[in-house]
């Protein structure tokens, strides 16, 4: 059993939380689902003859390098550009490391 933390009091929730609106844009396609309403309806929808797979998250956690993902996204986001919502590179780096 995994046991459930109440993380609102953390020091970087409230930069996480303003992350998410920056970053989800970026993990738009056909291959995930944005909440439980949309997954549900994926699911009535789904072709008989297609199958749906579902990863456990927290064992993928314990594979990422961070360093990597973080890299991943700034190489993503900067890739044609110099500012991302009024940030630069390194800037924007040090939000997503200062929230992980």
């Amino acid at each position: 059993m995994l046991p459930i933390l109440t993380v609102y009091s953390q020091a970087n929730f409230n930069l996480a939380k303003y992350l998410v609106p920056l970053l989800n844009p970026l993990i738009d396609n056909d291959f995930s689902s944005k909440n439980s309403y949309e997954f549900a309806k994926d699911i009535i929808n789904q072709n008989p003859n297609s199958y749906m797979v579902s990863y456990d998250i927290t064992s993928l956690f314990t594979n990422i390098l961070l360093h990597e993902c973080i890299t991943l996204i700034l190489n993503k986001i900067f890739h044609n550009r110099s500012l991302y919502h009024g940030f630069d590179r390194t800037n924007f780096q040090n939000l997503l490391e200062a929230a992980t």
